[in-house]
């Protein structure tokens, strides 16, 4: 009678949290839509305002797949609720480190997401359009090689969607790979292993992300430059630690 009372009360208490999160996310969606051109606008800003280029429609269903792929964010705005219902949901069976572990776990992605977002738009996707973009530039220097650039509307929506994506993704995993190694290890065993297997641990690191990261030149480029600069920094700050410490 008891067991049933309990998961009477629990079904009940995920069913209220997960209609929270429902209604949240319909009211997601209907923000999104009614300022569906400004959610536009904001996309497409980085790029209006390197150059006076306009961008493209090819097919008329183009409208209708930028329009729904920019109602999709309305999943992503929901995330921060969704992980905040399940911790509140569960935490009453958790003990006290598994709940200090998933608070720093959900500080760590959230300060994450928000940094490499605005680091990507405001410094990363206009510093690569502003390369992408200099085509005119070359043909004035080399008057043989002509090439007209034409910027279609949805394959820029999701290239810019897809690379914050991926680098929001890369760079999460990489903090809590960080901070669990960081938190577990001694700093003695980690500079060893830097030391001895650096070049294993970015190849292994290289074959996860080219395996679960699109077949996009550029992005394999930044992906290989970001690992490498990450074990090398992560093992300068290591010997510094030590030095220091000694």
């Amino acid at each position: 009678m008891k067991i049933n009372l309990l998961i009477s009360f629990y079904s009940i208490e995920i069913l209220i949290r997960l209609m929270y999160v429902f209604f949240s996310l319909i009211l997601c969606l209907f923000i999104i839509v009614y300022n569906i051109h400004t959610l536009l606008l904001f996309e497409t800003y980085p790029f209006l305002n390197l150059s006076n280029k306009k961008f493209i429609i090819t097919h008329v269903t183009d409208l209708f797949d930028t329009t729904w792929t920019l109602i999709s964010l309305s999943f992503l705005c929901i995330l921060p609720i969704f992980c905040y219902q399940l911790f509140n949901f569960f935490k009453a069976s958790w003990y006290n480190y598994q709940l200090r572990f998933s608070r720093k776990l959900f500080l760590l992605v959230s300060i994450t997401m928000t940094v490499v977002s605005i680091l990507s738009y405001f410094f990363l996707i206009p510093t690569i359009l502003k390369f992408l973009t200099q085509w005119d530039k070359l043909n004035q220097i080399n008057n043989f090689l002509f090439i007209e650039t034409e910027f279609i509307l949805l394959h820029y929506i999701f290239w810019v969607l897809s690379f914050q994506y991926n680098i929001m993704n890369i760079t999460i995993i990489f903090s809590v790979l960080l901070s669990q190694i960081w938190l577990w290890y001694k700093l003695e065993n980690i500079y060893w292993l830097m030391k001895f297997y650096r070049k294993q641990l970015t190849f292994l690191t290289l074959c996860i992300l080219f395996i679960l990261s699109p077949t996009d030149v550029f992005l394999q480029f930044v992906i290989i430059s970001f690992t490498y600069l990450f074990y090398e920094i992560i093992f300068l700050v290591i010997c510094y630690k030590l030095t220091n410490s000694n």
